[in-house]
């Protein structure tokens, strides 16, 4: 009969059948080893304040926030629980002799306080945004964000040829416009179709109809998408031919003829 050989933990005492289930409780499970988790030859991690040493940079930062949360403040901070600061004019207490230093400055019963100026602006910077308030409310100065083509209007581009894209009549940018007979084509997406953006579109085109243009049409991207192959092949297809007829009037003719309006009419109800 063979004799059981028993490995015994030195610090609980508990046995085991074999080395390495013994070295694996030291090592990661007995409770009682105070290095239990660490390995041999590890780094030792040292504490500045109080010079305890510890095997693991969590355990040494979870040691000076518990331990010397005071200290942190005071080095960095000027911060101390037991100092209190009090202000030379008015007496009110700090802690830190940072924010006393700023109080005093501006203390209501110091003689010699200091007035608060507000940021200071340069002259240049004054005047670069002076020209650009003037260019603004002059209408000459178009937001950047209308100058970006979206992927429907480069897909127009294709089609009107004739047309200028682009074409900003006062602080309005038009997407497609022909500026000898004073007609335009927008393209819109699901933002013109709000509250907002219908209040905004019909001051839009109040001011253009002042000043002498016609809305040929409004082209409702999604719901052109929605066409099939045809369907915009002939929407394109009467686009164009309502481009040449308006073409061949002057602006004075147009005003004057019913006909060339009512097809405008017609038109521009469309939801596409």
């Amino acid at each position: 009969m063979e004799l059981e050989i028993k490995h015994i933990c030195k610090f609980c005492n508990m046995e085991f059948t074999t080395g390495a289930q013994l070295g694996t409780h030291i090592s990661k499970q007995c409770l009682k080893n105070p290095n239990r988790g660490i390995q041999k030859n590890s780094k030792i991690w040292k504490c500045s304040i109080c010079g305890n040493d510890f095997h693991s940079r969590s355990r040494l930062q979870q040691h000076r926030k518990e331990g010397h949360i005071n200290e942190i403040k005071g080095k960095f901070y000027g911060y101390h629980p037991d100092l209190n600061i009090p202000c030379q004019f008015c007496g009110l207490i700090y802690k830190r002799a940072c924010d006393l230093t700023r109080h005093e400055k501006f203390c209501k019963e110091n003689p010699n306080k200091q007035i608060w100026q507000g940021h200071k602006t340069s002259d240049e910077t004054k005047r670069k945004l002076s020209d650009a308030a003037i260019k603004n409310l002059s209408g000459t100065h178009c937001n950047w964000l209308n100058k970006r083509k979206s992927y429907a209007e480069e897909y127009f581009e294709t089609i009107f040829t004739d047309a200028e894209t682009q074409h900003q009549v006062g602080r309005y940018t038009l997407d497609f416009a022909w500026t000898k007979s004073k007609i335009y084509i927008e393209v819109d997406g699901e933002q013109h179709y709000t509250k907002e953006g219908i209040e905004h579109d019909k001051i839009r085109t109040e001011f253009l109809i002042e000043n002498g243009w016609m809305l040929l049409k409004r082209i409702r991207w999604s719901e052109f998408q929605k066409l099939s192959k045809i369907e915009r092949e002939n929407e394109i297809f009467r686009l164009l031919q309502t481009i040449k007829i308006q073409e061949s009037f002057s602006i004075s003719d147009r005003d004057s003829s019913p006909g060339p309006a009512t097809k405008r009419r017609i038109c521009t109800d469309r939801k596409f």
